[in-house]
């Protein structure tokens, strides 16, 4: 089969421990398979350092739209209200601009607060997605050409992947893994 690249976007503020997790499972399943089945790459806006939450500095090994990639992990970033999911979309707007531009082969994935950057975007207009509890009456409101599935905790489409919570990366994954 051929090499799945995936890029694990990093951006400031967002939550990194999914990215590692989800970076470290590829990992497994490669080792388990004795072959490169995935190529993970963290990606950003530029490469270079992107602090994270907790004041982390990752470095970004390349920029998105710079490297061929099949897919991009958007992971979570820290927020307790709509409010403050929606200062963190404002002040992304040249990530959300990115991520509207994609190519028409590229798969987007994104789990916890990471949806509302692909919502914003009109990544998942026309299609069946899922958010975080808290934020589910909030995105309905707010993004109504999407069909919000927040019963459940993820949705796959043929471009797009959601799901719900901080572990959300680890259903993406395992379906991933799966195939």
């Amino acid at each position: 089969p051929k090499k799945l690249r995936v890029g694990l976007l990093l951006f400031p503020g967002c939550m990194p421990a999914g990215l590692f997790a989800f970076a470290d499972l590829l990992h497994a399943a490669n080792r388990r398979s004795g072959r490169v089945l995935f190529e993970a790459t963290y990606v950003a806006l530029q490469a270079g350092p992107v602090t994270c939450a907790h004041g982390i500095s990752l470095q970004a090994q390349a920029a998105l739209g710079s490297c061929e990639l099949d897919a991009v992990l958007v992971p979570g970033f820290w927020a307790e209200s709509a409010e403050q999911v929606n200062a963190v979309l404002t002040g992304q707007t040249q990530l959300l601009k990115a991520l509207s531009k994609r190519p028409r082969h590229l798969q987007l994935w994104a789990y916890c607060t990471g949806v509302c950057l692909l919502a914003a975007c009109r990544q998942l207009d026309g299609q069946g997605a899922t958010v975080t509890w808290w934020l589910a009456q909030a995105m309905q409101a707010q993004y109504r050409k999407v069909r919000w599935q927040s019963d459940q905790n993820c949705v796959f489409n043929e471009r797009t992947a959601t799901a719900s919570g901080v572990n959300g990366y680890l259903p993406i994954a395992e379906k991933l893994i799966e195939q």
